[in-house]
């Protein structure tokens, strides 16, 4: 897929401690048949080296291969136990599942507890500080089957069951 200078685009990590976290960024330029130039926007230059220069965006240079668009928006009003999500979390987007969403009483919104299976960590998260994981495959967003597909309007987001699916948070769970 070619990337358009000023497109909104995430960055996969290899960096030890980081792999498999995508970074927001946006394309500066293409500079071959493969590789790109790429400006962080949560991550500055010397952020992680100790340097004092950390108000200047990071750039480097990216293989096309660590490169996908920005998800397309998924609207949810919640998130449900064992829903795939990714967190944004240290400056990037994090693939996680959700283990437990809490709600203390006094507090506003409701918390949820996602799981790191390949750091083996928990964390909890503010709603707004999640969204719907999506897959980037063959130039396409899906949502995988175990978590659901979008489906056209409903209006009470919840769980919602008639004989053939079950629909959670505007997603249709397809029986096997």
């Amino acid at each position: 897929m070619a990337f358009e200078r000023g497109q909104t685009v995430e960055i996969l990590s290899q960096e030890k401690g980081f792999e498999g976290s995508f970074f927001p960024a946006i394309i500066i330029s293409k500079v071959s048949e493969n590789n790109y130039i790429v400006q962080y926007s949560t991550l500055h230059a010397g952020q992680h080296e100790g340097y004092d220069d950390e108000f200047r965006p990071q750039r480097e240079f990216c293989k096309e291969t660590e490169i996908r668009p920005e998800p397309p928006h998924v609207s949810v009003s919640e998130f449900a136990l064992k829903h795939k999500v990714d967190a944004y979390y240290n400056d990037g987007w994090w693939v996680g599942t959700v283990i437990e969403c809490v709600h203390h009483e006094g507090d506003v919104e409701k918390k949820y507890l996602v799981y790191f299976k390949k750091f083996d960590e928990k964390t909890f998260f503010k709603f707004e500080d999640l969204r719907v994981h999506q897959d980037w495959s063959r130039g396409q967003w899906s949502i995988p089957k175990k978590v659901g597909r979008p489906v056209g309007s409903i209006r009470k987001l919840a769980k919602i069951k008639d004989d053939e699916n079950l629909y959670v948070l505007a997603c249709r769970l397809e029986k096997n």
